[in-house]
C-alpha cells in the first residue's frame, strides 16, 4: 500500500485519467514514468499525449519529476546533502575506489569519506564491490563503489550535459 491507496485505487485514478479507450500501451509509458504514485498520477492532464504529458513532467524546470530528486535528496541527506550528492557526481563515470573518490573530491580517504560511502550505501545508492585476488583467490582488500540505483544512474547519465537544453521551454525534448 502507497499513501494509503491500493493498487486498484491507483488504477482507477489513472482511469479517471485518461479514458477508458486510450490504448493499453499508453497507460503502460505512462505508469512506466510514474510508477503509480498517486500524486504523479494527479499531474496527468488528459487533455495532452503522453509525451507532453512526461515532456512537461519530467523535462522542464517547473516540472515536478524534474526537481522531485533533489527535493527528495536534500530532504533525506539535509545539510549533508552537497557531500552525497558530490560523491554520486564522482561515481557517475563508473566504479571507483575510495581513494580515486576522494582524488576526483580533493579531500583525503578517512573517516568521513568513509561514512558518506557507507551512508549512500545505506540508503541504496551506491553498492560497494568486493573483487577477488586472482593469485590467491582471497577477498581484494580494496573496495570498488558504484552508483547501483538505476534512477539515480539514469538521471547523472541523462541530465549531463543537457541540463540548460532541457530548462529551455522553447525546445522540444
Amino acid at each position: 500500500m502507497l499513501w494509503g491507496c491500493t493498487h486498484s485505487n491507483r488504477l482507477g485514478l489513472l482511469n479517471d485519467k485518461m479514458s477508458i479507450s486510450s490504448p493499453k500501451h499508453l497507460i503502460f509509458d505512462i505508469l512506466s514514468v510514474v510508477g503509480g504514485v498517486p500524486r504523479y498520477l494527479e499531474e496527468i492532464r488528459p487533455s495532452l499525449t503522453v509525451d507532453e504529458n512526461m515532456r512537461r513532467m519530467c523535462f522542464l524546470k517547473q516540472g515536478l519529476l524534474f526537481r522531485e530528486f533533489d527535493e527528495t535528496f536534500n530532504a533525506v541527506f539535509g545539510s549533508d546533502a552537497v557531500k552525497r550528492r558530490a560523491v554520486l557526481e564522482a561515481l557517475s563515470g563508473g566504479s571507483m575506489k575510495a581513494s580515486a573518490i576522494a582524488g576526483k573530491l580533493g579531500v583525503a580517504v578517512n573517516g568521513h569519506l568513509t561514512r558518506t560511502l557507507k551512508e549512500l550505501e545505506y540508503a541504496g545508492f551506491v553498492a560497494r564491490e568486493s573483487n577477488l585476488n586472482v593469485e590467491t583467490g582471497k577477498p581484494a582488500r580494496i573496495d570498488r563503489y558504484r552508483i547501483c540505483d538505476n534512477y539515480t544512474r539514469f538521471l547523472k547519465e541523462f541530465q549531463s550535459g543537457r541540463l540548460s537544453f532541457m530548462t529551455d521551454g522553447s525546445r522540444r525534448v
